[in-house]
């Protein structure tokens, strides 16, 4: 099996801001796609107070937490799709 050291998410609602999460927690460089730069902010807030919730109920500690979101707003957990990657990346949208 191949080492994963990139993940991709599309989308950063309450399923993919989990996702994100769990994969940048395992140490994962993680890029969402989101379609709008409002919705990619709302989506990295969800998981930074994720991430504090774990922190205050014991589960992650502070060092784990910073880690998961460093470099963020990119390219940890926040930068773009890479260009040339699979032919799954996200299409641009017209106006939806």
């Amino acid at each position: 099996m191949p080492d994963i050291s990139r993940f991709g998410v599309i989308g950063c609602g309450l399923m993919g801001s989990g996702i994100a999460e769990v994969a940048a927690l395992r140490g994962l460089d993680v890029i969402v796609a989101e379609s709008t730069p409002e919705l990619a902010a709302a989506g990295r807030d969800r998981v930074a107070a994720s991430l504090d919730r774990g922190v205050l109920r014991g589960k992650l500690t502070g060092a784990d937490r910073d880690r998961a979101l460093a470099g963020s707003p990119s390219p940890t957990i926040w930068g773009s799709w890479p260009t040339g990657s699979s032919s799954s990346r996200p299409s641009p949208r017209d106006g939806r």
